[in-house]
């Protein structure tokens, strides 16, 4: 129940703040090694962060002096869930169960090759490596709850 609950306030939050989440026409691809998986349901939102390697020195008589860096590698987070069931209005189709697609996932951190997100309606299409994946279940629903840091390869 808590996580129909849950559940139902993104959605909300989402409509509500439309344009500022991912639109319902959104997917997320992750692929490796001719294999894929696209999240049944799409995050409320990701995040992505690009780092620029500034750094500062301190020079005798001058004191701090920024000194502009390189561009650093991307990194894309997202938090989202593994249905158990098909929601209405959430999920279309039933989906693979919640544990394949942690299998297939957690496949994809171990080959030692990069991977490919693709996030339609937006310009993310990246190699990258899976640095974290994290889930777990919150109630009884058997949905699989997830987070996943991803970096640019």
């Amino acid at each position: 129940m808590a996580s129909i609950l849950s559940f139902l306030n993104q959605a909300v939050d989402s409509i509500i703040s439309s344009g500022s989440g991912l639109n319902t026409g959104c997917k997320l691809v992750l692929s490796c090694a001719g294999e894929s998986v696209t999240f049944p349901v799409s995050p409320p939102s990701f995040k992505v962060s690009n780092a620029y390697n500034n750094s500062t020195i301190n020079v005798n008589s001058l004191g701090d002096i920024n000194m502009l860096g390189k561009r650093g590698l991307t990194t894309i987070k997202f938090s989202s869930f593994f249905p158990a069931q098909a929601y209405d209005d959430i999920v279309n189709t039933t989906p693979d169960s919640p544990y394949s697609y942690v299998e297939k996932i957690n496949s994809f951190a171990q080959k030692g090759q990069p991977c490919k997100l693709a996030i339609s309606n937006t310009n993310i299409n990246l190699n990258v490596s899976i640095d974290t994946f994290d889930y777990n279940e919150k109630d009884g629903t058997s949905d699989v709850y997830f987070s996943i840091s991803l970096r640019e390869y």
